[in-house]
C-alpha cells in the first residue's frame, strides 16, 4: 500500500508541473524532484520485487535521469547565489 501511496505522490508532483507550464522556481523545482523520485524508487522497488527486469531497467533509467536533473537544478541555484 505504501508503494501506491508514493506513486501517488508523483502523479500529484508530475501534474502540479504540468500545471505550472514547467514553469518552477528552484526550490519548488526540488520539491518537484522530490515526488518525482519517491514515485519512482516505489515503482523500482515493486519491479524489483515482481522480477519484471524490463520494467525496473526503464525505471532505473527514469530514476538516474531524475536524479541528475536535480542535482543540475541545485548546482544551478547555489551558482546563482554566489553571482
Amino acid at each position: 500500500m505504501i508503494l501506491w501511496i508514493l506513486v501517488g505522490v508523483q502523479l500529484v508532483a508530475w501534474g502540479w508541473f504540468m500545471y505550472k507550464g514547467g514553469m518552477l522556481s528552484d526550490k519548488k523545482f526540488i520539491l518537484y524532484t522530490l515526488g518525482m523520485l519517491l514515485g519512482q524508487l516505489a515503482t523500482g522497488v515493486e519491479t524489483y520485487q515482481q522480477q519484471s527486469w524490463r520494467a525496473f531497467t526503464t525505471q532505473a533509467y527514469f530514476l538516474t535521469f531524475t536524479i541528475f536533473g536535480g542535482i543540475q537544478r541545485y548546482r544551478q541555484m547555489k551558482k546563482n547565489r554566489t553571482t
